[in-house]
């Protein structure tokens, strides 16, 4: 095909892509082929007119991230009506992505296992000990609280059995009842209280029984769904586009807000949130607004939420 001529449809576009490996070059004939200039489309992408010639050019390393380049090209193509998959794939042939930087994390990791794998016999030690405290208590438990459970033989209660007292004077009752005080009679009187009422003696012996034969009550956990987990929502003012990365560095969000319109998702921490035409978004996280200012360069924000600490990243 000659340079100068210009495809037809939307299928001849994304050969274009294709057989050159460049995604600007289809978006600058499809712009021409509609008649729009490079400041039209700049003004409707809320970006810069030099950004745009820079795409066109696949002049990629004078553009930000790709993260952002990316979003740049889904809003060129969905402006101009293409398809923008073939226009990623030329891009993404151009431009490899980067490896995700949470395998960094991966070292640390090991330094844990290895420093685990030393003090096992410290440990066989420390599982005979428990062994031994769980068998000397139930040995305990087998020889002093459970022995006394028989308390008092039923025959005992039909000899204490209360005898009619005789009719007497009021005097000879007032001796009787300082002889009744003797420590022998008042201990066999609580010995029949204590037989006479059988629940006191039921409520003592649950008392003397082992706390082991007791039910545990489940321990209750949080939920593990709920952790690591944020609710992000976007106000725009003025048309305004988010991407969201993920830890292994998937870009799980990517979509253009406009003006007047809102948007949220619960998202799993950490994330990376950059945020174009950040002067006219406000974002909140579990209902507290953030500050964009202090992580906003050239109107773009760039945020890194990693549980629930904002810090900003290149």
């Amino acid at each position: 095909m000659p340079n100068n001529q210009v495809p037809t449809d939307a299928a001849e576009l994304n050969h274009t892509a294709y057989s050159r490996s460049r995604c600007g070059g289809a978006l600058r004939i499809a712009r021409e082929k509609q008649g729009l200039a490079v400041q039209d489309v700049a003004s409707k992408l809320k970006i810069s007119g030099r950004q745009i010639q820079s795409i066109e050019a696949d002049e990629f390393t004078a553009l930000p991230e790709s993260t952002i380049v990316r979003g740049f090209i889904r809003n060129y193509a969905k402006l101009l009506k293409i398809d923008v998959e073939p226009l990623l794939d030329a891009y993404n042939v151009l431009v490899p992505s980067k490896e995700p930087l949470a395998f960094t994390l991966k070292p640390s990791t090991s330094m844990k296992v290895n420093s685990y794998k030393k003090p096992k016999t410290g440990r066989y030690i420390w599982v005979g000990l428990l062994v031994l405290l769980v068998l000397g208590t139930w040995f305990f438990y087998q020889s002093y609280i459970e022995k006394p459970s028989p308390i008092a033989p039923t025959a005992e209660v039909e000899i204490l059995e209360p005898l009619p007292e005789p009719a007497l004077p009021l005097a000879e009752r007032a001796e009787q009842t300082v002889d009744i005080t003797l420590p022998a009679v008042a201990a066999e009187t609580a010995s029949a209280e204590a037989i006479a009422n059988p629940p006191a003696v039921a409520t003592d012996a649950s008392q003397m029984l082992p706390a082991t034969e007791t039910p545990a009550l489940p321990e209750i956990k949080p939920t593990e769904s709920a952790e690591g987990l944020a609710r992000l929502e976007f106000n725009a003012s003025q048309e305004t586009w988010v991407s969201i990365v993920d830890a292994k560095g998937k870009e799980i969000y990517n979509k253009t807000i406009f003006a007047g319109s809102r948007d949220s998702l619960n998202v799993k921490l950490p994330i990376n949130v950059v945020v174009g035409n950040a002067r006219g978004a406000t974002v909140t996280m579990n209902n507290k607004l953030i500050d964009l200012a202090p992580h906003t360069r050239s109107n773009v924000a760039r945020i890194k939420v990693d549980k629930f600490e904002l810090n900003q990243f290149e």
